[in-house]
């Protein structure tokens, strides 16, 4: 049995595979995290593209007047909740920008069915 600075010529081979392996194996590491980046970052685009959309189609519908049917002397909760949806979602996406004002008839309508204005 050998001490001090000497290495049989198994070991060193041995150890030099390992060492290599370890390279092998933190490259890869290094690629996929890498992969993992750039896949994550297209989806992330691909969201805020989707959200930029939203934002104007909500921003469009949250401005619109309310109309009273004839017959009932009321709107229909559908057309009332469809603006304060939009309202809400506009909010909830962060979109940013300006909300345009709502309107009167929203307005009273929203009070009346409980609804966020």
């Amino acid at each position: 049995m050998t001490t001090g600075p000497y290495i049989t010529p198994g070991a060193r081979k041995a150890a030099h595979r390992l060492a290599r392996s370890l390279v092998i194996l933190f490259a890869v590491t290094i690629l996929l995290a890498g992969a993992n980046l750039l896949y994550t970052d297209r989806e992330v685009r691909a969201a805020q593209r989707s959200a930029a959309g939203a934002c104007k189609f909500f921003a469009d519908l949250a401005g619109l007047p309310v109309s009273v049917n004839p017959a009932t002397g009321a709107p229909s909760l559908l057309a009332v909740q469809i603006v304060s949806d939009s309202r809400v979602a506009w909010r909830g996406l962060g979109c940013t920008g300006w909300l345009p004002a709502p309107s009167a008839s929203f307005e009273r309508w929203a009070k009346f069915y409980h609804l966020p204005a």
